[in-house]
């Protein structure tokens, strides 16, 4: 019978770990396998609102007041946490975000099941933008409920890219 020593149960605890979070993301097996046509038919055959939702979101160093100490950090816009983007299920999401920052960055879209071009996992379905670079999201909100976007770059979270 083979033991489980301490090394062993660590790296599953890792692994599970890993794949939780992977599956928190926006990694989802309805996109597995699928080619682009198949994902574009599928969300035009999501609920459309016809309603065109359209906002600017850029990623920049600012300085914050956190309780009478200004901080110099990272925001999306000039306020932390960012300004909230308020959509309904159904509606067309359309988001240019500019990247201002001095390294590449992301924005990911969390807990919202859109398509793999859109989910902002930099490396793994969306490119990084480039510092003073630009792209546009364009997805259908599949999804009623609150949900948040934040980067998945390097720590630019704990700088505080985040909004509801």
């Amino acid at each position: 019978m083979n033991e489980i020593n301490r090394r062993t149960l660590l790296v599953g605890l890792a692994g599970a770990s890993l794949a939780t979070g992977l599956a928190g993301c926006g990694i989802r097996g309805n996109h597995k396998n699928l080619g682009m046509s198949e994902i574009l038919k599928r969300e035009k055959s999501l609920m459309h609102t016809g309603r065109i939702q359209k906002f600017d979101l850029q990623a920049k160093i600012s300085e914050i007041d956190i309780g009478g100490i200004i901080a110099r950090t990272w925001t999306y816009g000039d306020s932390l946490p960012g300004k909230l983007i308020r959509i309904n299920k159904g509606d067309q999401l359309q988001v240019s975000f500019s990247n201002r920052l001095p390294v590449p960055s992301s924005v990911h879209w969390h807990g919202l099941a859109i398509r793999n071009d859109m989910d902002g996992v930099p490396g793994l379905t969306t490119p990084e933008v480039a510092s003073l670079g630009k792209f546009n999201f364009d997805f259908t909100v599949p999804d009623s409920g609150t949900f948040w976007f934040h980067p998945h770059s390097g720590t630019q979270l704990d700088r505080g890219l985040y909004a509801p």
